[in-house]
């Protein structure tokens, strides 16, 4: 017996003995928690091998694996009647269907898996693809050579199931080992990042080079059988292509919707493994009854599939093509399957803009890719019998992708505003959104892709003149994949990096117009009318087209549509835009992994990634504390790292201490760039000479650096953004527990907005298994910071004191109610025993069974803050505080104490929380003159404000150097419009703290409401030499002198508004209406036409053009103007005057 025919016994008898235990992988999870090997493993392998290497008795064990294997197949025969042949090729195309979808799920489980490992950067993602690729591209090329040497193309196909299935149920194995191995190099390598580059890219080809050879055949051995006449090479491999991709299509919306989730990663792939048994079973059965079906020599003449061709022989075929000319064509497909990958990487960067970046948005993008690719290459299948694919018929399919992709690049100019759209007609349905999703992806990427699928099936039938079969589909597919790897590399760090996105796509229209317009000079067919017409009329189109391709808005693009679509609900574009107009795009780059943008919009300074901000000058809060917070509980910190950049404020309030190193991981550099627009905020840390940045997955960084910390901190964006999941896992944690120092501790940013209470708990529980102390923190409710240490956690008031010290941490803090050391306390909230009670039952959020990744999605719209805010407030006891060392007083005797709990939670409006705390304080002492004060303003809060006003008048007659309390009592007044009273207030306060700027502001607010005109400027003008980014106040100022003011005085300090913020549309309209009071109308006429061409989406300019017209006595520019505005704001054709006005004749 030979090898070849022993190979498929081997595989039933390795899977017969090991099959059992992973039949149950609910029971017997590989792999899941630890690196150890399971006990059956230990179990059967050594014996296996061990008898195996004793007997050594080869003929021997050939003929018992033989015997058992067919004893095994002999036991579950088909029914008689599956043996028709056209039965049974509609079940072997089914088995391929199949195939397609497990091909799929491995791809989408391996390189999550993978990830895990190398981690989430583009770098990594990019090795792990073309290691999946290139074992795909070899595999098509030898086996579609060696199936034409002979033997039964079905039996071959079960057998590549089988040594597919059986690679499958060693995964967990395999996964450990690649894990073992990478931790290990690079602690004992410290490998520069080329060597790192060829280690992840040679490990990626050797781990799944076996698997992806075997896929890779599957197309060629098939083809070999369902070909029978040359004239069917276009039908057959284009329908066995079309259905096998259209399974990828099933496989990937299963695995991201279904299995992953529900089942687990590891489960998936035994049940996918499986999968390819069952399709092993029924191939060899039927091959061993039917070993050879009807072929063809590709001339139309039947013959024995036993028969010998040698694979590199070629077909005697009229117009067959010489050498040189064949290697020009796979060439030219190579560089065609590079453009595909060009329009798939570009288009999955700007969708994710648009419709976020989940896993289920992804995982729709890729599916649309793929529906597309089958539904051409099925199409063509079917209509190649009339149209007669040659080169021509290529050319036009390749100048057709062109046009359609050119066609399709407006559309994403457009694509927020849709998205807008399909969820305001889902109405919170999910299957709705993303059906929606679906179609807005298929709107830009099935045309062309439809093309690209044909194009595939077109060339096969093409090469068929002049290759075997299995030879040209093996050629042609190898040739393809390469162009794949070349052009998805070039695409993620050279094209999109150096050209943008919308250039890249424009880059891939001119490879593919070259492709078409090279492959019909090299056409030797005569060209007939009608092809030429079609020809000519494509290229024409071509040549137009470029012409209406607009330039992208790229701040409506990168906007927060895809976060916030319910903003835009009910508007029109023009209208979106327009609420966008004061924006100021200052930052926007197309990096590696990720599109960055900085955005202002008068004071508020954003960041976004992928449209999705994840720092802002707004939320300072807590980006400081989540800095401050670790550093204050560990007072002897020296080396820290810091998971997430932003805007780089967390990094700034950790340099603020005398540390020795910070390590600073973030994943895309062009974040890095960003963070300097916010060097006021944080004061210049990226020149720190301690901080050390690098561009990596947080992740991967600690799991293959074995450098120790003291503080660890987390601030991750949310885990509703694919991967990002995974920095909230058991195994992640554990790992940031092993790189903690003695003493050292983890803060870990999370949120209550948008995440369903389930997922909070699980996040906790998550949490709570690693680290045996554990605190919730809060700075502004819903943003939430996790404490884990490995010892008792230890408040002590001597550390707090020592931070509190420090000038800038002192600065950072008193802004948000934290006035003394014990005020930080107040960020408290629950405590390890609580915090536990709350997780019970909770689910563990783990690399196999990654339920936060697929769940947080879902609460993405939901507005959950209150259900969170009732979840975890019943689990808030003040006497649950443990006890603060080195307190003085004692807690229980200091009522100082308490009152800076109850000022903290005044100002994060923790009311019930505020209420506790001061009953305490009162208990103790009364008559304290603080404990009064925030009484006072307790009740203020809480809208009673006379019983307020009793209470602060009492706290000034016997404290009358509480500034506080007269800045209080000024409220109450303005409140009552008392505006003269509380001017005094106001000024009383700014008498004892001048240095507080909150009182001056108050203060010219009062005046101007008070009608005291110059001494309001005077005031403005006081708070902006303190505050010069203060938006509110500059407006303020300038409105009030122009309005009483001289017009020279207006005029110029509208100008300094315009000065400051040139996309503040009312400055233009003070200026405009100044100049038309004067009489000097042509200069209000350029200031008006100034104004359009800065905000051409808002009727205002246009309203202010028709009444100037009016003036000038140009009616038809006054009706044209009108028009203009009407239609950006149609509600204006309700007003009266204005529908006389577009009614009449302006002659």
């Amino acid at each position: 017996m030979r090898w070849h025919e022993l190979y498929p016994k081997l595989i039933i008898l390795a899977t017969y003995k090991i099959g059992w235990f992973f039949l149950f992988p609910i029971q017997y999870p590989i792999l899941e928690q630890t690196h150890k090997m399971p006990p059956s493993y230990v179990a059967f392998l050594p014996q296996s091998l061990e008898s195996f290497v004793r007997k050594n008795f080869v003929t021997q064990v050939i003929r018992f694996i033989s015997t058992k294997a067919d004893q095994f197949c002999d036991r579950f025969p088909f029914p008689a009647k599956a043996s028709s042949p056209s039965m049974l090729k509609r079940l072997i195309l089914i088995c391929f269907f199949i195939s397609g979808a497990c091909g799929l799920v491995y791809e989408v489980t391996w390189l999550r898996t993978m990830g895990l490992i190398f981690g989430n950067t583009t770098i990594a993602t990019s090795m792990v693809l073309a290691g999946y690729m290139a074992g795909l591209g070899f595999g098509a090329l030898w086996w579609g050579k060696k199936i034409e040497k002979g033997g039964c193309p079905i039996r071959t196909y079960a057998n590549l199931e089988a040594g597919i299935g059986l690679y499958a149920l060693l995964t967990p194995l395999i996964w450990a080992l690649i894990d073992l191995l990478t931790i290990a190099f690079y602690r004992f390598f410290s490998p520069s990042f080329p060597v790192a580059f060829l280690f992840k890219l040679s490990l990626s080809f050797i781990t799944l080079f076996f698997p992806t050879f075997l896929m890779g055949a599957t197309l060629p051995v098939l083809s070999k059988y369902f070909v029978t006449q040359k004239k069917d090479v276009a039908k057959q491999v284009g329908l066995l292509y079309g259905l096998n991709t259209f399974g990828a299509v099933a496989g990937v919306l299963f695995s991201s919707f279904v299995a992953l989730q529900h089942f687990g990663v590891w489960q998936t792939v035994y049940l996918t493994g499986l999968l390819n048994f069952a399709i092993f079973y029924f191939c060899r059965r039927y091959g061993k009854t039917h070993a050879s079906v009807p072929n063809s020599d590709m001339s139309g003449n039947k013959i024995n599939s036993r028969s010998k061709v040698t694979g590199d022989s070629t077909v005697s075929s009229p117009g067959a093509f010489s050498p040189a000319m064949l290697r020009t064509l796979y060439i030219i497909f190579a560089i065609s399957g590079g453009v595909s990958m060009m329009y798939e990487i570009a288009w999955t960067r700007t969708l994710a803009m648009s419709l976020g970046s989940s896993v289920y948005a992804f995982s729709i993008m890729l599916a649309t890719f793929l529906f597309g690719m089958s539904s051409g290459s099925y199409a063509f299948s079917i209509f190649a019998r009339w149209i007669r694919p040659d080169l021509r018929v290529f050319s036009a399919l390749q100048l057709m992708t062109a046009l359609l992709a050119l066609w399709g690049i407006n559309i994403f100019n457009d694509m927020p505003y849709y998205f807008a759209r399909v969820f305001a007609a889902s109405h919170g349905s999910e299957l709705l959104l993303n059906a929606g999703r679906f179609a807005l992806c298929s709107l830009v990427m099935f045309p062309p892709t439809f093309m690209i699928g044909a194009i595939f099936t077109c060339f096969i039938q093409i090469l068929s003149r002049s290759r075997p079969l299995g030879t040209e589909i093996g050629e042609a597919y190898f040739s393809n994949t390469v162009g794949t790897i070349v052009g998805s590399i070039l695409t993620g760090f050279l094209f999109i990096p150096l050209l943008g996105i919308q250039r890249t796509l424009f880059l891939a229209v001119g490879l593919n117009s070259m492709i078409g317009i090279l492959a019909f000079f090299l056409s030797r067919e005569r060209l007939g009318w009608k092809r030429g017409t079609v020809l000519a009329l494509i290229v024409a189109l071509l040549l137009y087209a470029p012409s209406e391709v607009r330039p992208w808005d790229r701040g409506f693009i990168a906007s927060e549509l895809a976060v916030r679509p319910a903003s835009a609900m009910g508007l029109t574009k023009n209208q979106i835009l327009n609420s966008m107009k004061e924006q100021d795009l200052l930052f926007y780059k197309e990096g590696s992994s990720a599109t960055v943008t900085v955005k202002k919009l008068r004071d508020n300074l954003s960041m976004a990634v992928n449209g999705k901000v994840d720092a802002s000058n707004q939320d300072t809060f807590t980006q400081f504390l989540l800095g401050h917070l670790p550093m204050a509980l560990h007072p002897r910190a020296e080396d820290v790292c810091v998971i997430g950049l932003g805007s780089g404020s967390t990094a700034a309030a950790v340099a603020s201490y005398p540390v020795r190193k910070i390590d600073m991981v973030e994943l895309e550099k062009e974040v890095v760039v960003a963070a300097n627009f916010f060097s006021q905020l944080n004061r210049n840390v990226l020149q720190d000479p301690r901080l050390r940045v690098h561009i990596n997955d947080g992740r991967n960084f600690l799991l293959l650096h074995p450098q120790k910390y003291d503080v660890l901190i987390s601030e991750p964006s949310n885990p509703w953004m694919s991967g990002v999941a995974n920095l909230f896992s058991l195994e992640h944690y554990q790992t940031m527990k092993k790189r903690l120092k003695p003493g050292g501790v983890i803060c870990q940013w999370m949120h209550a907005y948008s995440m369903s209470p389930d997922d909070l708990k699980m996040i906790v529980r998550t949490f709570a298994e690693v680290f045996p102390e554990i605190s919730l923190w809060v700075s502004y409710f819903p943003d939430l910071m996790l404490i884990g240490t490995a010892e008792p956690l230890a408040l002590d008031m001597k550390n707090l004191e020592k931070a509190y010290a420090i000038p800038k941490v002192r600065n950072d803090l008193i802004a948000h109610g934290i006035k003394d050391p014990a005020g930080l306390l107040s960020a408290a909230w629950l405590f390890d025993p609580s915090l536990r009670r709350l997780a019970r039952g909770a689910k563990i959020n783990s690399d196999n069974h990654p339920y936060l990744e697929f769940s947080a999605p879902r609460s993405l719209y939901k507005d959950t803050v209150e259900d969170n805010f009732r979840l975890l407030s019943p689990f808030y006891r003040l006497d649950s505080f443990p006890l603060i060392r080195n307190l003085e007083p004692p807690q229980d005797k200091n009522p100082a104490f308490y009152n800076s709990l109850a000022r903290g939670y005044l100002v994060k409006s923790f009311y019930a929380n505020a209420e506790n705390a001061l009953s305490v304080s009162e208990k103790i002492d009364p008559a304290h003159p603080e404990t009064r004060l925030l009484r006072g303003i307790f009740y203020y809060l809480l809208g009673m404000k006379e019983r307020a006003r009793e209470i602060l008048i009492q706290v000034v007659i016997t404290s009358p150097d509480w500034a506080e309390a007269y800045e209080y009592l000024g409220l109450i007044s303005q409140d009552s419009g008392k505006f003269t009273e509380a001017v005094n207030s106001f000024r009383k306060a700014c008498e004892l703290e001048p240095e507080n700027i909150d009182h001056q502001i108050r203060l010219a607010n009062a005046l101007l409401k008070a009608g005291e005109t110059k001494e309001a400027i005077e005031a403005f003008d006081n708070i902006l030499t303190r505050r010069p980014e203060d938006f509110e106040n500059r407006v303020k100022r300038a409105e009030l002198i122009v309005k009483t003011g001289s017009p020279e005085q207006g005029l110029s300090a509208a100008h300094d508004v315009i000065k400051k913020y040139p996309r503040f549309m009312g400055a233009y309209e003070w200026v405009g209406s100044i100049l038309e009071k004067n009489g000097q109308l042509d200069q209000a006429l350029a200031v008006y036409d100034n104004m359009l061409s800065l905000f051409p989406n808002d009727p205002t300019p246009h309203i202010n053009l028709a009444r100037l017209s009016e003036s000038l006595g140009r009616p038809q520019d006054m009706k044209w103007h009108l028009e203009k505005a009407a239609a950006l704001n149609p509600a204006l054709t309700k007003v009266p005057s204005v529908r006389k006005l577009l009614a009449s004749d302006p002659r």
